[in-house]
């Protein structure tokens, strides 16, 4: 039981540690990236790749480009967020989902395919075995979380 708990520690350290470092690095390195500059050119980058007609060009076209400002900053605080909360094991499950949320959203820009390897598909797939093992509780404080609202599942 212990080396299971010590392997959902190292990956909700793993992808705590990316996401914070993914996030810091458009907070600071990049000012382009806060503007939607950045996030702009990529987008239409993968819109010109992606096939018409997809889920990808739709959601590209439709949703991402109109509000490419806004979605900037939900990226850099999202990834932030859930960086800092996998890292330090607080809402673990909540930071998971929105985790997913996040890399589902890179998976249909980027016209990803479970077929072959895509990272985004692999952190999906990582957060969803975190959000079901409540990976936070070892060495973390949803286990503080759990013990003073034990009625409540999101710990």
């Amino acid at each position: 039981m212990k080396l299971e708990r010590v392997a959902l520690l190292l990956l909700r350290l793993y992808v705590g540690y990316l996401f914070l470092t993914a996030g810091w690095q458009k907070w600071t390195a990049d000012p382009s990236f806060t503007t939607g500059e950045a996030l702009g050119t990529f987008l239409n980058k993968c819109l010109t790749d992606a096939t018409p007609g997809t889920i990808s060009a739709a959601l590209i076209q439709s949703y991402y480009l109109p509000h490419v400002k806004l979605l900037a900053w939900f990226v850099v605080l999202g990834e932030l967020g859930v960086g800092a909360a996998l890292l330090t094991g607080t809402a673990t499950r909540i930071a998971c989902a929105a985790g997913i949320v996040m890399n589902s959203s890179f998976f249909l820009a980027t016209n990803g395919s479970f077929a072959s390897f895509d990272n985004n598909a692999f952190f999906i797939l990582i957060q969803l075995v975190l959000l079901t093992t409540a990976a936070g509780r070892f060495f973390g404080v949803d286990y503080f979380l759990s013990k003073k609202f034990s009625n409540n599942y999101l710990w």
